[in-house]
């Protein structure tokens, strides 16, 4: 994903896009951003969000400058089928969502103090060139810019 270059241009983009004097960027590069995170708090599963929200999702824990930087990502479901074809399907699904999921979660962490969904939104707005939308809560703001997202930085096939 991250390795093609209208991907790291775009996530070098947003970031800069969102990046201020009181919540400079700590990383433009994803790469470098897992390893920062790998070295702090690392990568977990976790069920804070379906706690919070009753959904599934994940989350960042502390900051980079932190230097407990962490990437929570929602507890996989257990797969229960005898069909190993199957199971390697919803496997292979499984790995999709979490790797995209984990992207957007480092991006997160690329400020500073965080950059939030609503910051990142309204950046993407901005790179669109359109007035930014109205959300009427932090998951729209979320879908919004991981759209943008996800458009840009496709996994291979």
């Amino acid at each position: 994903m991250v390795s093609n270059p209208d991907c790291a241009k775009f996530i070098s983009d947003l970031i800069n896009g969102t990046a201020t004097a009181k919540n400079p960027a700590e990383f433009t590069d994803a790469l470098k951003g897992f390893d920062m995170i790998n070295g702090q708090g690392g990568f977990i599963y976790g069920d804070t969000i379906r706690k919070a929200y009753g959904f599934d999702g994940s989350t960042v824990h502390r900051t980079i400058s932190s230097g407990k930087a962490q990437v929570e990502l929602a507890t996989p479901y257990a797969i229960n089928t005898g069909n190993a074809r199957v199971a390697a399907q919803i496997a292979e699904t499984q790995a999709g969502i979490q790797a995209s999921d984990a992207l957007h979660e480092i991006l997160h962490l690329a400020g500073r103090n965080q950059f939030s969904d609503y910051d990142y939104a309204n950046t993407v707005a901005g790179m669109r060139g359109v007035p930014v939308p109205k959300f009427d809560n932090v998951r729209r703001a979320s879908e919004y810019w991981n759209s943008a997202l996800a458009a840009a930085c496709k996994p291979r096939r």
